[in-house]
């Protein structure tokens, strides 16, 4: 998961003057939120090129997917911070612009124990994709506290999302300002080429909300995304998206087990927010191989169908995913604290 950079709704808020963007939505990112996705993309250049790299980084290189809010922020991070992820550097020739992906893949395709994988190298991944490297998915959008939250409303919905965020992206050939510099023109070119291997079909409709989401809303969206990150065809994924959607996600799913073994990440993890442009890598366990299988029900309940207390709609005990392992990667902190 990655949280976005800095946006011009996070600068405002930092400056205590969001009084000029009140008229706004879907804010851009700043001028510093595009030097933090550089630096992210350069990181990644690194860990590409070093011999030493843990698990879960090389887990991270491997990512078959990603999965992008469509608001502009992060459409905007995801195109340049992961500029230089083996998912856009691998197959360059092969561009598919903005069709249609199948989110949905047969459960017994994937292997039950992300430990079993033992692929090293990232480009392994193209044998599931060859098609576009990134889905915009409404599900992964921020949480809407309040009915004058602007920065998550938006205007414009499938392809246009991606050619919005592309013309008001700091930095590039439509969007210069007085006294701010034009990106480096291989950057330019590459985030214009990665913008072809989006896929825009699952924002056609009005995929952002005029209300505030409350606790029920938030239970279907995470969910919906639950029940995608399941059944999809990919195993290893990646998510850029929202501090506050990222909070309420690990509220819901951080197992029992990491909240008693971890008491303080797991307090970090549903009360503070990370820092822009942070990288978290999660494992999440669909099977829930620790329940008894005399409580199990005889057909897998899907995450949609889980009330949130335990029990299925049906009335069996749910298997309820839960997320078992955290890590920060690249560096990352939370807002609020350090950590090692």
């Amino acid at each position: 998961m990655i949280r976005h950079a800095e946006s011009l709704w996070n600068k405002a808020q930092r400056d205590k003057n969001i009084v000029g963007l009140l008229s706004q939505v879907d804010h851009e990112l700043t001028e510093n939120g595009v030097v933090q996705a550089l630096r992210l993309s350069e990181k990644l250049k690194a860990a590409c090129e070093s011999s030493r790299i843990d698990r879960a980084t090389k887990g991270f290189l491997n990512a078959e997917m990603i999965f992008c809010s469509p608001l502009a922020r992060a459409v905007q991070t995801a195109l340049v911070g992961l500029r230089n992820h083996p998912l856009f550097q691998t197959d360059q020739k092969r561009e598919s612009g903005n069709q249609g992906t199948d989110l949905e893949g047969e459960e017994e395709s994937k292997p039950e124990d992300s430990e079993s994988d033992t692929s090293t190298s990232p480009t392994s991944s193209m044998q599931i994709n060859q098609g576009p490297r990134m889905i915009l998915l409404p599900a992964t959008r921020e949480k809407k506290n309040t009915s004058g939250s602007r920065d998550t409303v938006a205007t414009v919905r499938g392809p246009e999302i991606i050619q919005s965020a592309l013309r008001r992206l700091p930095g590039s050939r439509s969007s210069q300002t007085a006294g701010g510099s034009h990106m480096e023109k291989d950057v330019w070119s590459e985030v214009q080429r990665m913008s072809r291997l989006v896929d825009a079909s699952h924002a056609t409709d009005q995929w952002w909300n005029e209300n505030p989401d409350d606790e029920s809303s938030m239970r279907e969206r995470l969910d919906d995304l639950m029940s995608v990150l399941q059944f999809s065809p990919f195993k290893k994924i990646i998510v850029v998206g929202h501090s506050h959607f990222f909070r309420e996600f690990f509220n819901m799913y951080l197992s029992d087990s990491f909240r008693s073994t971890y008491p303080q990440i797991y307090s970090d993890l549903t009360n503070d927010v990370l820092k822009n442009c942070a990288v978290i890598q999660t494992t999440i366990d669909f099977q829930n191989k620790k329940t008894p299988s005399s409580r199990r029900p005889k057909t897998a309940v899907k995450p949609s169908k889980w009330d949130g207390k335990g029990k299925g709609l049906n009335g069996l005990d749910a298997w309820k995913p839960t997320v078992k392992d955290v890590q920060l990667l690249f560096g990352s902190r939370f807002a609020g604290k350090k950590h090692k």
